[in-house]
């Protein structure tokens, strides 16, 4: 229990083992999936295979005050990335419910169900509705970053995705962390061999003061 109320986490994130595309894609998709390279730590390092990450463009590790701070925010969580075993603990802690317990199984047979509940829950036009939002924002993600003096719109948005530089040349790496320590969020991709930063709007949480912020402190990055 927590503050009187029995949790059930239905938003919590994991972290996929390195071995889930080789071991599960089916067969005839085996050619198109992510490899991973090595392990750096926790983080995983794809192969760059010239299909999913550029030839010659090894994925490039946050620097240390990114993981600093993901590190002081989430503890064991971040230390064991967003394993199922913490998350289970996490959820323990509180007075969680593990939902393999109380329902039937969510294995591979079953990997359309999440579509089935989702539509038969909120019916399609929630959905369209909320698939609407999700693309103005991107719209909006986009126009923010072109109006800003101090950052570069470099494509987007693209369902909801919007990828951009800093006009003075702050690096991505900097970028995201003086974001992640402002208390928002921000990734980094590739784009035609140009490391820069991507904004997804798609987040059911999203809104256009969440966007707000994170533009404002991406363009305030030294």
């Amino acid at each position: 229990m927590w503050n009187g109320m029995k949790v059930i986490d239905a938003d919590a994130h994991m972290h996929e083992p390195e071995y889930l595309w080789e071991r599960y894609v089916e067969p005839k998709f085996r050619d198109r999936v992510p490899k991973v390279a090595f392990m750096d730590g926790v983080f995983m390092v794809y192969e760059p295979d010239g299909k999913i990450i550029p030839k010659g463009d090894l994925q490039l590790r946050p620097p240390p005050s990114a993981w600093a701070v993901l590190e002081e925010k989430y503890g064991e969580a971040y230390r064991q990335w967003w394993s199922s075993e913490i998350r289970l603990k996490d959820m323990d802690r509180y007075g969680g419910v593990n939902f393999a317990d109380r329902g039937i199984e969510l294995s591979r047979p079953f990997r359309a169900l999440k579509v089935w509940l989702t539509v038969k829950t909120f019916g399609l036009r929630e959905i369209r509705a909320a698939l609407d939002r999700s693309l103005d924002l991107g719209l909006l993600a986009a126009r923010l970053v072109d109006e800003s003096p101090a950052l570069e719109l470099v494509t987007g948005p693209s369902l909801g995705v919007v990828n951009f530089r800093s006009a003075a040349g702050v690096a991505v790496e900097q970028m995201m962390a003086e974001v992640i320590a402002a208390g928002a969020y921000i990734s980094a991709t590739t784009v035609h061999g140009e490391r820069t930063a991507r904004i997804c709007a798609l987040g059911h949480r999203s809104d256009e003061a969440a966007l707000r912020s994170v533009v404002e402190a991406a363009a305030a990055a030294r």
